[in-house]
């Protein structure tokens, strides 16, 4: 990245802070929280720095505009300090759960600096001037949609089997593939790292046997818990049976023809009409299905790091030039459609390649090898991925 680039993204950041640095929130205590930053043109991190309050660390932000910014979990007594004297008070509990982790990588592809080649599949040099290739992983709006609807999973997940208030969860887009959850329930500060290991396991549903969930000789999911996800799980895959390649036309079929009458049965916990239309291999296929759906892929490393930095709320994601911001877990509406209002004006671009993207209401159509002039929050998008160049 070049310097011109460098000025242009430091301009945006300044137009971005200036604007919403009251978004910029670290959870209380403030005081006692480590905070780090990735500092300069060379991007070094500088860790095990305090602020009194958030005042102060907005003030920082707006006098050296980050690449990115973090504060930690636990909440410590001496948050300067090195790791093995910070002495930790007690530890709050995260979660992230990536795109990646569901599956969906969003959209890749391998871009030679040199020439321009653009390639969907991975090479280690390009074809054409045996440069050498960089990979480039761009948003995606179905993968930014699959990762917002696992991390509400979660979150119901949390209400429904470990009694946790809604009012004690915060969910948060990560400004680039992810989505952070955070919880400030006292029962979760006073838990142990076999005790959070017990959770990461419950989440992922490691090691779980299908007959801790469903009674084979009585035809009945367990109704509580992990069997409510396995049971929603199950309605989804009757309601769509088309977009599941281990059931067969004749399959499809039939439940397309019982569809309703399967639904109410699945409600009940019942497996019992399953069985007799489909026969005994589909059912534990479906069962199968549903199992490897319900579970929510959580980075274990996130949860179980006493001394995890995080994303701090309401600042920038050096990977995509976009904020991490609050959602509702109520929300419906796509999440890139909430993005805070920054970068209006239009600026004009050199585009190597960019996919089409839906952001703040509108898409953005595929680019390659081509000037547009687009709003400058997109063009960051763009200059942050390493495929445009300020004209």
């Amino acid at each position: 990245m070049n310097e011109s680039e460098l000025r242009f993204l430091k301009s945006v950041y300044s137009e971005y802070y200036l604007k919403h640095s009251n978004l910029v929130e670290v959870p209380p205590p403030v005081g006692k929280r480590e905070i780090g930053f990735v500092i300069g043109n060379e991007k070094v991190m500088r860790r095990h720095m305090s602020f009194q309050d958030n005042e102060a660390i907005r003030k920082y932000i707006l006098n050296n505009l980050p690449w990115d910014a973090f504060h930690s979990c636990s909440v410590y007594e001496f948050p300067e300090n090195p790791i093995d004297k910070k002495n930790i008070i007690w530890n709050e509990i995260a979660f992230d759960i990536d795109a990646k982790d569901l599956g969906c990588e969003g959209e890749v592809y391998w871009i030679c600096d040199r020439c321009g080649e653009v390639l969907k599949k991975g090479l280690q040099k390009c074809p054409r001037c045996e440069n050498e290739l960089r990979e480039v992983n761009f948003i995606t709006s179905t993968c930014i949609e699959k990762t917002y609807e696992k991390a509400k999973e979660l979150v119901f997940s949390l209400i429904e089997d470990f009694g946790i208030s809604e009012k004690e969860i915060k969910i948060f887009y990560s400004g680039h593939m992810g989505f952070h959850v955070y919880v400030d329930a006292q029962v979760f500060r006073e838990i142990s790292q076999d005790e959070r290991r017990e959770i990461i396991d419950f989440l992922l549903l490691n090691e779980l046997q299908p007959s801790l969930l469903v009674t084979f000789s009585q035809l009945q999911v367990k109704n509580i818990g992990v069997g409510r996800r396995v049971i929603s799980n199950m309605i989804k895959i009757i309601e769509s049976p088309t977009d599941y390649v281990f059931l067969d036309e004749i399959s499809v079929k039939k439940i397309e023809q019982r569809k309703n009458e399967l639904i109410s049965s699945i409600k009940e916990g019942s497996l019992k009409l399953i069985l007799s239309l489909l026969g005994q291999r589909i059912l534990k296929r479906i069962i199968q299905e549903a199992l490897s759906m319900s579970k929510i892929p959580i980075d274990p490393s996130v949860t179980l790091d006493e001394h995890r930095i995080i994303r701090m709320p309401g600042t920038l994601n050096s990977k995509s030039s976009f904020p991490k911001f609050e959602v509702s877990l109520n929300e419906r509406i796509y999440p890139l459609d909430l993005l805070p209002s920054y970068g209006e004006k239009s600026i004009k671009l050199k585009i190597k390649f960019a996919p089409s993207l839906k952001v703040k209401g509108e898409t953005f159509k595929k680019l390659y090898n081509t000037e547009e002039e687009i709003p400058r929050f997109y063009a960051a998008y763009l200059v942050s991925k390493g495929v445009a160049q300020v004209v």
